[in-house]
């Protein structure tokens, strides 16, 4: 029993009730026998051999996986690492952006401005004149086929050409006619103060009331010269048939300069951005028929509508391919490309 106390193989609760003799407790004091001592030194040298193994386990699993490199460690990006210059960089783009678009925007205005101040006509008061009066499309048919027989020279002074607008359009005559006497008056004179009147008949075209196609379509039989009332109200089988006239390049260009002297087409599409100087400020040129025209069969060739092939080779225009190029976001006449009615009414 005091061998069993002194292993701990009984507890306190599972002494004896009597009191050890004064052997017993020297024997109760005394070490532990040499076995379990030696037990506890073998334990000791176990759980050195078998930390010794999982280290050189370790070791080898690191071998294998890293040839013997460490990792590589993290490192955050140059961005990261200079956020001021970041945001300094994010910012100047910002500013830079912005300025360029303002010196752009000014360098448009810079031309557009002065052409929109030197109308002799505003886009209210041409609608204005065409909504005063009842001038339909057949009546304008029959004042430029008088017109070809009462000025064969194809030229009349302001006077004249005024005069005969009063003799075939009595008794109405033309509402608001102050409106059209100073586009008139702008028109180019000789020396014997005489003006073309094609460009005279464009003018007048502004008081024509109708759709945009009859308006488009009169303007379209002036240029090619057509015989009066050609096109209009036709049949289907007739229309097809006087849908074959062309308008030539050279006509379209002359129409074009007629109604760049008329005042018929938006300020702001008389300005073109120059394709080849985008860079450091984008940089506008007044644009010329040709210019306009050109640029108007480039819009065509962006949206598909037709082939780079085909912009190349056309040297004619069917009444179809001349509308479209009028109502185009380039011409734009009588601001007919502007979804909005304000935006319309004021160009």
């Amino acid at each position: 029993m005091q061998k069993l106390y002194a292993q701990g193989l009984l507890t306190a609760t599972q002494r004896p009730e009597h009191p050890l003799g004064e052997d017993e407790d020297q024997q109760a004091r005394q070490p532990p026998p040499p076995a379990l001592l030696d037990e506890d030194l073998e334990d000791e040298q176990w759980e050195a051999e078998a930390d010794e193994m999982f280290q050189w386990a370790a070791a080898l699993d690191y071998d294998a996986g890293g040839g013997g490199e460490e990792p590589p460690k993290y490192k955050p990006g140059w961005f990261s690492r200079n956020p001021g210059v970041t945001l300094g960089g994010i910012l100047l783009g910002i500013g830079c952006y912005v300025y360029r678009g303002s010196r752009g925007k000014k360098n448009f205005e810079a031309l557009q401005t002065p052409i929109a101040e030197a109308a002799v006509i505003s886009p209210y008061e041409a609608w204005e004149l065409r909504s005063s009066n009842s001038i339909t499309p057949e009546t304008f048919e029959d004042v430029r086929a008088g017109v070809a027989r009462a000025f064969p020279g194809g030229k009349a002074s302001m006077q004249h050409f005024d005069q005969y607008l009063g003799f075939k359009l009595a008794p109405a005559g033309v509402s608001k006619a102050y409106h059209l006497e100073r586009v008139l008056l702008s028109l180019a004179q000789d020396a014997a103060r005489r003006s073309d009147v094609d460009a005279q008949l464009v003018a007048f075209s502004m008081a024509v009331k109708g759709g945009v196609d009859e308006r488009l379509r009169i303007l379209f039989n002036l240029a090619t010269n057509a015989p009066a009332g050609d096109g209009l109200h036709a049949g289907d089988a007739e229309k097809h048939e006087t849908d074959t006239r062309e308008m030539t390049q050279e006509q379209l260009e002359r129409l074009l300069q007629l109604l760049l002297e008329t005042y018929q087409i938006p300020s702001e599409k008389r300005v073109l951005a120059v394709q080849d100087a985008k860079y450091p400020f984008q940089e506008y040129v007044s644009a010329s028929a040709s210019d306009m025209l050109q640029a108007a069969v480039q819009a065509q060739v962006a949206d598909k509508k037709i082939t780079e092939e085909e912009a190349r080779a056309r040297q004619a225009y069917t009444f179809e391919a001349f509308s479209q190029i009028m109502r185009g976001k380039t011409v734009c006449l009588w601001g007919e490309c502007f979804s909005s009615s304000k935006k319309k009414m004021k160009n």
